[in-house]
């Protein structure tokens, strides 16, 4: 009997945004690793007002925005653990629970994130009283 060996390797993940006022439009990404067949973007947001918080994706020439380019297709998202239509954007209404921490997740293909670009969020809407924090993670992908 034989086995096949591979070799799986796992990135890790990168703190993009910490604790940042929910109102800001400061771009934060990471380069993803070669051969990634995804980077999840997890964001949460701490609403404390009663404003909507708009969490988009975009690509950049560098980790601070510069060039900062919309996805031009729309991508599977989650909030709360319930599957969304694809888009480039999450909407945290302000009709969700205030005082608390609500999450939600992008799944960003590799194969839409020009070679030599960086991935990350921005925010659109919101309230410096709502914090926002986000990681995104090289998942798992097959070496060889």
């Amino acid at each position: 009997m034989s086995y096949l060996a591979e070799t799986y390797n796992f990135k890790g993940e990168n703190v993009l945004h910490v604790a940042l006022a929910g109102n800001l439009t400061t771009y934060s990404g990471i380069l993803p690793a070669n051969g990634v067949g995804t980077v999840s973007i997890v964001v949460w947001v701490y609403l404390d007002n009663a404003a909507d918080c708009v969490v988009n994706i975009a690509t950049a020439d560098d980790s601070a925005g510069t060039n900062a380019t919309a996805l031009t297709q729309n991508i599977p998202n989650w909030i709360e653990d319930v599957k969304q239509t694809n888009a480039k954007a999450i909407t945290f209404l302000s009709t969700l629970t205030a005082d608390s921490y609500h999450m939600g997740v992008f799944e960003v293909p590799a194969t839409i994130i020009p070679a030599d670009k960086y991935i990350g969020v921005y925010l659109t809407a919101g309230n410096a009283n709502n914090l926002v924090t986000a990681v995104a993670i090289n998942d798992q992908y097959y070496k060889g």
